[in-house]
């Protein structure tokens, strides 16, 4: 494995990347990055081990901060910043605003619990582009039980209210987004997560699948089940997409050797398997 913070730390790193840049007659390479900023979480999800797993050193928020600039100057447009839990780090609102106002592109992911009316008007007003709420079922029980914590739903749905709320006070764009993992305990009932991110004013709604081995073999969908969403949810999916006139309308690709899904957007960069019996091309993340 790669020590990332310390090549990060080196001095020599960002000028070299940048002097090839500069000098290649192709477009910048380094147009988008994803960055964990903490390992810390304040649930515990069925299909995750961050709560399970003893966080590791954090960069501190100056030094993302000039990592980010270094790679601004290479060509970096965007950032998502993502955990564990965002928030369980005091400096993450600081951090996300002073990306932002670098002129980058930034965009979050957050299980929503620990969004409060002034993290939400700080957020806004900070001039983030898109927040992705984690947000796993349409009810609370199976949200709750998904997430290992009570109150997790009212939580995540109170939260993206609040953004809601203040993007429209300050008359700002801010993108809501809903993110969906779907397996075992909830595959039948996204129909109805279409309704619900609709009433949150999400723009879009995306199902994805359990990464982690363990718990996918757990928790994660059956080739048998995702043949059963694609013929019996799909469908309903589909219909309330289109009546909402908001989300794009997608089934699950399976994948041959895995018996999992990727959804259309991860096809980038990733290599085509051979149309599967559902009829969708799918990807292979193993």
């Amino acid at each position: 494995m790669h020590d990332i913070p310390a090549i990060i730390r080196d001095p020599k790193l960002f000028p070299l990347l940048r002097q090839a840049v500069e000098r290649s007659d192709i477009s910048p390479v380094v147009t988008s990055v994803k960055i964990k900023l903490t390992q810390r979480c304040n649930l515990r999800c069925a299909m995750c081990k961050y709560w399970r797993s003893k966080p590791g050193d954090e960069l501190a928020g100056g030094e993302v901060l000039r990592v980010i600039d270094e790679m601004r100057q290479a060509g970096l447009r965007k950032v998502h910043f993502s955990g564990g839990e965002l928030f369980t780090r005091p400096d993450a609102p600081q951090i996300l605003c002073d990306a932002a106002a670098l002129g980058i592109n930034v965009n979050l992911t957050t299980n929503g619990t620990l969004i409060t009316p002034a993290l939400a008007k700080r957020l806004v007003r900070g001039r983030i582009h898109s927040i992705s709420f984690s947000l796993d079922a349409p009810d609370a029980k199976t949200h709750n039980r998904i997430r290992g914590q009570a109150g997790a739903f009212e939580a995540v749905v109170g939260g993206a209210r609040l953004i809601d709320k203040e993007r429209r006070k300050q008359g700002r764009r801010v993108y809501i987004r809903i993110n969906t993992v779907l397996q075992k305990r909830n595959y039948l009932l996204h129909a109805g997560m279409v309704d619900l991110a609709a009433r949150l004013g999400a723009v879009e709604l995306e199902p994805m699948p359990v990464d982690e081995k363990p718990a996918r073999r757990k928790v994660g969908l059956s080739r048998e089940q995702i043949e059963e969403y694609n013929q019996v949810v799909a469908p309903e999916v589909a219909a309330r997409r289109a009546l909402r006139r908001r989300f794009l309308v997608e089934r699950l690709p399976v994948c041959g050797r895995c018996d999992d899904f990727r959804h259309e957007n991860e096809l980038l960069n990733r290599a085509l398997l051979p149309p599967q019996p559902v009829g969708d091309f799918a990807t292979c993340h193993l």
